[in-house]
């Protein structure tokens, strides 16, 4: 495991347990960003174990989506944090999201840590190799 990849994945998984927690006490605004920060956490545990860093929010999405070799459903995980990032420029809406909202959220941002740290358990396994598989630009933005 590269270095700090397993403090990264740590995080993404506080922030799950953290958003189940504020959904629990009624504060949906602060569940809905700990979902956002728990999927931006695994993205970024991801690139970390592959040797990709992004600093910028919107750089994570991008670094994710032009990483080969992922199992098939990170398109989605990229896909939810492009929304997630969208609705967080946005500034939400004036109601604030509703319970169901941030329980689809909450079930998204926990398959998406899920998801990271298995593919970060299955780098850990696989020795050697190019530590950055990017995805040709022309091919990734088709």
């Amino acid at each position: 495991m590269q270095p700090g990849t397993e403090k990264i994945l740590a995080k993404a998984l506080a922030a799950v347990a953290a958003a189940r927690s504020y959904r629990e006490r009624g504060a949906l605004d602060l569940a809905a960003g700990r979902c956002f920060y728990a999927m931006l956490h695994a993205a970024r545990a991801v690139l970390n174990e592959r040797g990709v860093r992004a600093r910028a929010h919107t750089e994570v999405s991008a670094a994710l989506r032009d990483l080969a070799g992922l199992p098939n459903d990170f398109e989605a995980f990229a896909q939810w944090l492009d929304a997630a990032l969208c609705r967080r420029a946005a500034g939400g809406d004036a109601a604030g999201p509703v319970e169901s909202e941030v329980q689809a959220w909450i079930e998204r941002a926990a398959a998406f840590t899920a998801g990271a740290a298995k593919v970060v358990a299955g780098s850990t396994k696989q020795a050697g190799g190019d530590e950055r598989v990017c995805r040709d630009q022309s091919n990734s933005r088709q």
